[in-house]
């Protein structure tokens, strides 16, 4: 298989990325996996941004419509630039959100990152309030340092319970290093 990640932010990548995230999709499929993570990959510098969020919104439009079809979500991941993704267009958890809220489909939901949102500065409480409808699955890292909930400086009861608070009934991942 085709890994599924491509230069989301170039229209021209789209039809490679659709080829390789219907493949993704089969995959999923015979492991009866729930969703499929498609990556944006990095920002150029040769386009405005208004461009390259424009081509988003267009590649996870057609790949919700794709996953839903398939009785699949995609998601949308949101990383830190700060350390693991330098240069990497989407590292807001708020802008995921506006993203999902523009293409307004059920294929696509949020997988919310804890670790990356936490890199980037963010609140949790302040980003995920009022729209944990978008958001289909959570993971933990603990930071710094990207390792086990416990070893780094985030308060992980206070953070579970946000979830609680907010709603969240779902999976929560752990990755980490």
């Amino acid at each position: 298989i085709n890994d599924p990640r491509r230069h989301l932010t170039k229209r021209e990548t789209h039809v490679d990325f659709f080829a390789d995230f219907a493949e993704a999709l089969q995959v999923a499929q015979h492991l009866n996996a729930a969703a499929v993570l498609a990556t944006i990959g990095p920002a150029p510098n040769d386009r405005p941004r208004s461009e390259q969020r424009a081509a988003v919104v267009e590649a996870f439009s057609q790949a919700a419509r794709m996953a839903h079809a398939a009785g699949k979500v995609v998601f949308i991941e949101a990383l830190n630039s700060v350390v693991d993704h330098p240069g990497f267009f989407l590292t807001s958890t708020a802008e995921a959100l506006d993203i999902a809220d523009e293409v307004n489909h059920p294929g696509l939901k949020v997988l919310y990152d804890f670790y990356h949102s936490i890199m980037m500065g963010e609140d949790p409480r302040s980003v995920l309030t009022g729209r944990m409808h978008r958001v289909g699955h959570v993971q933990v890292a603990d930071a710094p340092g990207r390792h086990e909930p416990g070893s780094g400086k985030i308060d992980w009861p206070a953070q579970m319970r946000l979830l609680a608070e907010l709603g969240y009934t779902g999976a929560i991942g752990l990755e980490y290093k």
